[in-house]
């Protein structure tokens, strides 16, 4: 957004931590008067079609990948971008990774392209994130709640969140890690 002083940008997320983060960010970098975020449902959320719209590890909320590429198709002009972040098995999936997953959520890479040609996109890039990505993705995930632990040991929250990180810390390290991948597809709508 620094680079380019006619772009506006619009948030929407569910996560009250991430809202206020953000928000913290926009602030300091100085985007106030030019991005927006919102804490709400973006499953109900109601915007004019955008050029370019971004949904990262985000199926989960609208019921799976088929119907967030449908919900985004319907949030973009034609010819408008989609940035898109979503699982891919990249080996055969484990029985504790098809446990914690699902059996039908997810496929290969080729099979998420496909299904994205499906429901009217044409593919422009496809990257995925490496091993460390991945793991520096899941380690900060763990350590932000590992620190509002440490912050707060007394909370009576502070069980239910420390059950929570450590059953997600072990379906990672021990489920899915170099089984699972997140791929970032670049789509435009046709």
């Amino acid at each position: 957004m620094e680079h380019e002083p006619t772009a506006r940008g619009f948030g929407v997320d569910s996560d009250d931590y991430a809202i206020t983060r953000g928000r913290a960010n926009v602030d300091a970098r100085g985007l106030a008067s030019r991005v927006r975020l919102e804490l709400a449902d973006v499953t109900t959320w109601e915007a004019e079609p955008a050029d370019v719209v971004i949904s990262i590890g985000a199926s989960h909320a609208w019921g799976g990948t088929k119907q967030t590429l449908e919900a985004m198709r319907d949030r973009l002009r034609p010819g408008g971008r989609l940035l898109l972040g979503d699982g891919f098995w990249e080996t055969t999936p484990s029985p504790k990774a098809l446990e914690i997953f699902g059996e039908d959520e997810f496929g290969t890479l080729a099979d998420l392209v496909d299904l994205a040609m499906a429901c009217g996109y044409r593919l422009l890039s496809v990257t995925t994130a490496t091993l460390d990505e991945w793991d520096s993705f899941e380690s900060r995930w763990c350590a932000s709640r590992e620190r509002w632990l440490l912050e707060n040991p007394d909370d009576p929250q502070a069980a239910e969140v420390r059950a929570i990180v450590d059953d997600h810390r072990d379906g990672w390290l021990k489920g899915y890690r170099g089984q699972f991948g997140l791929a970032y597809l670049t789509l435009a709508r046709l």
